[in-house]
């Protein structure tokens, strides 16, 4: 029986179509190319206008599900506030990497893309971050401006979801419910991505000329590089630190690495991370609780790439980062990928609302979907396995002991 193609495959295969024709286009005189070209930015940009429609819903029902299911392990306290720091001080390593190595390869650099209309958002304050968690009217926040507002009316929501008790319990099972329903929103909108990709890939490809194909691949490249960087030497060190020897635990991580590669879906990759991580060594009390949080709160792999998409969006546009933007860039992709729904492409909604706050064109959203078939599954193992590594670390951390069979 034939295997079905997926949502990635056809999307390469839509870069690919998009690729053939606009190297076409490029030999027909412009004058004659100028509507083609008009009606393909017309098809990409109903994606962009899909993505700014679906992140406030993405934001709320995400962040507020994911701080009420904590309401069940509040009484563990040092374990869950360990837990957290661990998972953000592994995701802010992994933003700095691809900071770092973006700022120093500059896979966007030289290429002359100039999209007639694009406008480059001015990048908000220090005041304006302050006063943009208190909007004064609800409407803002349904709009990707309102993003740090609906951000903190989430945390507030599940903060209180935690603070009613046994009754908070119902509430946490409509915001679960809310935050699947969108992610199969997300999923829908997910189904126009090959569409976007064809179109954009030619749109770009003609205005900015074959140059952009090898800005493409040193940006895959680069990726693909230290997110490995990541998760070969820092988590090797980290499993050091933690007492657990990294030859046999990458034996271990060895099979949900495969279906985490595969299915590029954190959540269905999860039972297997949990296995996984009980293979190390790692105490069942510390698997059950840090595991299954992580699929929704760390994904180290989804927060470098979101810092990278920033960069190499701002590059390609010609936008120059003030010191202010690039210190937004390494702390806003936290919140981003926090947020990011633990499925194929979850966190490409996200990005309407960090290109928006760092001063970067939304038009960038399309263009960073065509390298999505080779960046998403190596975000996810990473996302993934980076649980179990976490875990390890919690464990050492908080005074556990590990058994025998991670020595």
């Amino acid at each position: 029986m034939a295997r079905r193609l997926g949502l990635m495959h056809y999307t390469a295969i839509a870069f690919f179509l998009g690729v053939i024709v606009g190297l076409v286009l490029l030999q027909v005189p412009s004058e004659q190319r100028a509507p083609v070209l008009d009606w393909m930015k017309a098809l990409g940009d109903i994606f962009i206008r899909l993505m700014r429609i679906v992140i406030p819903l993405i934001i709320f029902f995400t962040i507020s599900a994911s701080i009420a299911y904590m309401r069940d392990l509040i009484k563990l306290g040092r374990l869950l506030v360990t837990t957290l720091a661990v998972f953000y001080s592994l995701a802010f390593i992994a933003i700095v990497t691809g900071t770092v190595a973006m700022l120093v390869i500059k896979p966007g650099v030289g290429v002359p893309l100039e999209i007639p209309g694009v406008s480059v958002p001015k990048p908000v304050s220090g005041m304006d971050l302050l006063l943009s968690l208190f909007r004064p009217d609800f409407s803002d926040l349904l709009t990707v401006g309102g993003s740090f507002s609906m951000i903190v009316l989430s945390i507030i929501v599940g903060v209180a979801t935690i603070l009613l008790g046994d009754p908070g319990r119902k509430i946490y099972e409509y915001l679960s419910l809310g935050m699947k329903t969108t992610i199969r929103v997300v999923g829908v909108i997910s189904y126009y991505i090959p569409v976007a990709v064809f179109s954009y890939t030619v749109y770009v490809l003609v205005s900015a000329g074959p140059v952009i194909l090898t800005a493409y691949a040193k940006y895959v490249a680069t990726y693909a590089t230290f997110v490995n960087v990541h998760f070969f030497i820092v988590y090797s060190i980290v499993m050091l630190l933690s007492g657990i020897n990294p030859v046999k635990a990458y034996k271990a991580l060895a099979k949900p690495l495969l279906i985490a590669f595969t299915t590029r879906s954190s959540a269905v990759t999860l039972p297997y991370t949990m296995e996984a991580a009980r293979k190390m060594g790692i105490p069942e009390e510390v698997v059950n609780t840090v595991v299954p949080l992580g699929v929704t709160v760390h994904m180290d792999g989804s927060a470098m790439l979101h810092a990278m998409d920033t960069l190499f969006v701002a590059q390609l546009f010609g936008v120059e980062l003030i010191p202010y933007q690039l210190a937004l860039v390494l702390t806003l992709p936290l919140v981003t990928s926090t947020a990011t729904a633990p499925v194929p492409g979850g966190g490409l909604a996200l990005r309407g609302f960090l290109f928006s706050s760092v001063g970067v064109p939304l038009e960038g959203i399309p263009i960073i979907t065509v390298p999505m078939p080779i960046h998403d599954p190596l975000s996810t193992y990473v996302n993934a396995l980076g649980d179990a590594v976490a875990a390890g670390l919690v464990a050492k951390l908080c005074g556990y002991k590990l058994s025998e069979a991670s020595a």
